[in-house]
């Protein structure tokens, strides 16, 4: 799937300053164009995507939360109730692009923390370049590491 990415990217012109690769998913960020490319393994086919960042309406970073019973929060801390963490682009007359960063399964607890760091620094850098930010956006760096299990 990277060699299809870094196939994509070349074909589409881009210099991506940041990818990230999640279970099913590859993005990449290209600050010069303002262009996010997203390729995504549907199992029998590649969905690609390439997303003008000036067309993006919002982007947000989304936590979900188990059930916390009355008092557990004594005991436990809130990462052990996390559920999901997505990073959440609304697009103008098309669905949100929705990034799974994170979902709750086997070793929970290591996992929980690092991906909401993840979604939280590649949202900063795309809300930067929706704003028009000056220079580069400090994406979080090329290759990083899988996450979204």
């Amino acid at each position: 799937m990277l060699r299809r990415f870094s196939e994509l990217a070349a074909r589409y012109g881009l210099f991506l300053s940041g990818q990230q690769v999640l279970r099913n998913i590859v993005f990449g960020i290209d600050p010069r164009s303002c262009r996010l490319l997203v390729l995504a393994d549907r199992g029998d086919r590649y969905e690609e995507q390439l997303i003008p960042l000036r067309s993006v309406q919002a982007c947000t970073v989304r936590t979900r939360y188990h059930g916390i019973p009355p008092g557990a929060l004594q005991h436990e801390e809130l990462p052990d109730f996390l559920r999901s963490v997505e990073l959440r682009l609304d697009l103008p007359g098309a669905p949100p692009l929705v990034l799974p960063f994170y979902e709750h399964g086997p070793d929970h607890k290591e996992r929980a923390q690092p991906a909401v760091r993840k979604a939280r620094l590649w949202a900063a850098a795309i809300g930067q370049l929706l704003k028009g930010g000056e220079g580069r956006p400090a994406t979080p760096g090329a290759g990083a590491g899988a996450g979204g299990h």
